[in-house]
């Protein structure tokens, strides 16, 4: 289902109800509703459902190339759930590079028994990567591929993430772009927004708007929506 879908079904049962308030229902604020109760559903989630990542593209920078520390740019406001879940960071084999808080990864390197080849961590809304150079070089080429990109010229590393705004994602359109939010949680996140913001007790008509009708809604709110 798209963001889209979800903003004209509300507002089908906002219409219904004769609810007047025209600030109330204009695409903006619906959309920032919609936002604020995804982020607040996935803050409470133990587990964290595929759909919810958005795929980001990071530029980075060599921080200290002796070392093995490697730097992004800023990152998009990102999502942690109570498991601080919430960013995955792939090599371009697929391979997932572990994500761990700054205490975890700079102990790992202190280690003597065990330093892994390279870890991350989230800092100062930036993205740290510790690469164990030497060893790495010595490996196969599978292993060198990531010193090959974070070394190279405009190094970037694609990254996985359950962004705040979805918009934050380049191949992100609200209008026809799935909404990354689990489908069988929708329905919920609907009510909730209808009860609280809305004083609206009904239950949420099915999610499956047709076409035709959606399309004579958002042509008799246009000059609402779009001005």
């Amino acid at each position: 289902m798209t963001e889209q879908e979800i903003l004209y079904s509300l507002l089908e049962v906002i219409r219904n109800s004769e609810i007047t308030e025209d600030d109330k229902t204009t695409e903006a604020f619906l959309r920032n509703l919609i936002h604020m109760y995804r982020a607040d559903a996935i803050k409470d989630e133990l587990t964290i459902a595929d759909e919810l990542y958005q795929t980001v593209e990071i530029p980075f920078l060599a921080k200290s190339k002796e070392k093995g520390f490697y730097e992004s740019t800023r990152l998009p406001d990102i999502l942690f759930n109570t498991n601080r879940g919430g960013i995955i960071v792939n090599d371009e084999y697929g391979r997932e590079l572990p994500v761990v808080p700054k205490e975890e990864a700079l102990l790992s390197q202190k280690s003597r028994f065990y330093q892994p080849l390279y870890i991350a961590y989230v800092q100062s809304n930036k993205l740290v990567i510790i690469a164990n150079v030497k060893k790495l070089l010595t490996e196969n080429p599978i292993n060198r591929a990531l010193i090959k990109t974070l070394e190279g010229v405009n190094p970037k590393i694609e990254i996985n993430c359950i962004l705040t705004n979805p918009n934050d994602s380049p191949s992100y359109d609200w209008r026809s772009t799935p909404f990354p939010f689990p489908g069988n949680k929708i329905a919920e996140m609907k009510q909730k927004i209808l009860r609280r913001e809305f004083g609206i007790m009904s239950e949420v008509k099915r999610d499956e708007i047709q076409n035709a009708r959606a399309d004579n809604i958002i042509y008799q709110d246009e000059s609402k929506l779009y001005k």
